[in-house]
């Protein structure tokens, strides 16, 4: 194999993993948060979505998903959003 074309493939490697990490970075992370639960006092991740301005919540975004909900859960006071 020449060493150019071997060159020209690691650089568009390079570029399409450089590319995955930027869209992850940019689109995908934002909607992720880090949070300390108050009830629980875990570490979990918390999936949010943006609301519009006229629905009331103070923090402007409402959790889709959190990972410490199971089943019973589900309906938690939501004290984390002050947080987000």
């Amino acid at each position: 194999m020449d060493f150019m074309l071997l060159d020209w493939v690691l650089a568009l490697m390079m570029l399409v993993i450089a590319g995955g990490l930027l869209y992850h970075k940019m689109v995908l992370a934002p909607y992720q948060r880090l949070v300390r639960c108050p009830e629980k006092s875990a570490n979990t991740y918390l999936k949010v979505r943006p609301v519009p301005a006229g629905k009331g919540t103070p923090s402007g975004v409402v959790i889709c998903h959190c990972g410490l909900w199971g089943e019973e859960n589900r309906d938690c006071d939501r004290r984390c959003l002050a947080r987000v």
